[in-house]
């Protein structure tokens, strides 16, 4: 699964791959260098943990697109 985040300071968009998150300590927008706040890193460490746990129980691979809001930076699954 690939997250695409939304920078609050300058609006750039980019990648992080689920299987990469849970060995992050801070995510770092590669335009203008704001890092998150580690709450909000563990916020999505955490969505990406009951995700995960819960499409093991799906009979079908399913293409799935969630847009959320973890405190003002844009997520997208």
């Amino acid at each position: 699964m690939k997250y695409t985040i939304t920078c609050p300071k300058c609006s750039t968009q980019y990648l992080q791959e689920s299987k990469y998150l849970e060995d992050k300590e801070q995510l770092i927008c590669p335009n203008c260098n704001k890092r998150l706040s580690v709450d909000t890193l563990n916020k999505l460490k955490n969505i990406d943990k009951v995700i995960k746990e819960n499409s093991k129980n799906l009979d079908d691979a399913l293409k799935v697109n969630i847009e959320g809001t973890i405190k003002g930076s844009s997520v997208f699954f």
